[in-house]
């Protein structure tokens, strides 16, 4: 459940989630959410996880009231009557946006911080959100309502559902506060943000899978700081009508948002027992399989923990140039289209795959370490600037020689544009991270 991104300003924005608990006084691991511009959190005392101490907020709990009253403010007691699930949260993910807000009569740019997760417990996947405009106490909408104590009580706090959810009902009557949506849930989601003018023209865009129907699933938010749950009706402010991608896919669904507004999707699609990729040029486009889908790689599977980044180049920026990481039968593999797809509505990537074989067209590549990888989370990134431009890793001499070498330090680069991964490696019984970039 952990998940990091960066601002603007290069600020790091992370969420980790502990699992102490200490169900007798009413306590269970915390869903925290760290900035860097705080300072170090408490990272090794109790009250780092249960309490909102030392440069961390506490956004949801491990554990939930046992039976179903979900929006009691009453912790439970120590008789047991709890559910806690160390796994209860999968498939976090953050992006930020930055936008001038007024701070002590002052302009300051401050992120506004995106959220979503899905919730095993409860089979929803939640959005949350909230602006950094300082320090801790100066959070806005980020937080529960209840803390401290009062850390299995979900009340009624500052977000909204993409999937999932039941109402909770009083009688005939929906209680208040609660929340749900007609469409399914799964355990694989991903949200990327189109940057607006201000947080109210943001455009939150969320893909997901649907466990049930075993579909991709897409659905954006325009002014997304709102607590609307989806629906099967669209205003602004709300989360649009669902839109089925591609059916039996989905799993590892991973979407790329790039600084010139298009949008990139990767998933894993089982029907094809292949790699899949969407490219709309642009948060609301009109989407068809025919024009819009494309698969990548269908050799060397099964293919799982896939990932995506996309950087821009060329004269006016105009050209987007994505790659594509997964594990190939638990191998780490890359596929890049190194040509760029060109701005606009009519243009779109070549084909990676058809007729049962490589089209030549896009750079796929297994890496080629010597090291025993261990399947786990994997990371792509491609170089580039704050503007999202590519940008070229400068060559250093403080790289790591050995793993284990260092306990922290700089690693460098090889001084191209080149996509870079990061992966598990196993030295005997020690883990490490391996990071290798594209010559």
């Amino acid at each position: 459940a952990n998940a990091l991104t960066f601002d603007d300003s290069g600020y790091a924005h992370g969420i980790s989630v502990g699992i102490d608990t200490q169900p007798s006084d009413g306590k269970a691991g915390r869903m925290n959410y760290f900035n860097s511009n705080w300072g170090r959190s408490d990272y090794n005392n109790q009250g780092g996880n249960f309490n909102n101490t030392t440069n961390s907020l506490h956004i949801d709990t491990i554990g939930v009231p046992n039976p179903t009253d979900y929006t009691s403010s009453t912790p439970p007691g120590g008789n047991g009557n709890t559910n806690i699930v160390e796994e209860r949260f999968k498939s976090t993910s953050i992006v930020t946006a930055n936008h001038n807000e007024t701070v002590n009569n002052q302009t300051v740019s401050c992120p506004t911080v995106y959220i979503a997760y899905y919730d095993f417990v409860l089979e929803r996947i939640v959005f949350r959100y909230g602006t950094v405009t300082g320090g801790k106490a100066e959070y806005q909408n980020l937080t529960t309502t209840n803390q401290g104590t009062m850390s299995f009580a979900l009340g009624k706090d500052k977000y909204s559902l993409i999937a999932g959810g039941s109402p909770v009902m009083d009688g005939e009557n929906i209680k208040d506060g609660s929340h749900y949506t007609p469409y399914n849930a799964g355990e694989y989601v991903d949200i990327g943000v189109v940057k607006g003018t201000s947080k109210t023209n943001d455009v939150v865009c969320a893909v997901w899978y649907d466990a049930r129907n075993q579909n991709l699933m897409y659905s954006y938010k325009i002014n997304p700081c709102n607590e609307y749950d989806a629906s099967d009706t669209y205003t602004n402010g709300h989360w649009t009508k669902a839109q089925v991608l591609k059916t039996k896919c989905g799993e590892y669904c991973k979407i790329a948002v790039y600084a010139n507004g298009g949008i990139h999707i990767t998933a894993y699609d089982s029907g094809n027992k292949g790699v899949g990729y969407i490219y709309m040029p642009t948060y609301n486009t009109t989407y068809s399989e025919a024009n819009n889908y494309y698969l990548i790689d269908c050799i060397n599977g099964p293919y799982d923990e896939l990932g995506i980044d996309v950087a821009i180049s060329g004269t006016n920026n105009n050209y987007a140039y994505p790659t594509i990481s997964y594990y190939a039968n638990g191998i780490p593999k890359m596929a890049t289209f190194s040509t760029g797809i060109l701005k606009g509505a009519g243009n779109k990537p070549d084909k990676a795959w058809e007729n049962d074989s490589f089209t030549g067209k896009w750079d796929v590549c297994f890496v080629p370490t010597a090291s025993s990888v261990r399947k786990d989370h994997m990371n792509v990134a491609q170089p580039k600037n704050t503007s999202g431009i590519r940008a070229r890793v400068a060559s250093g001499d403080d790289k790591f020689n050995a793993a284990g070498e260092k306990e922290y330090g700089t690693v460098t680069g090889n001084t191209t544009t080149n996509p870079i991964l990061g992966y598990a490696i196993r030295e005997g019984a020690i883990g490490y991270l391996e990071i290798a970039q594209r010559k």
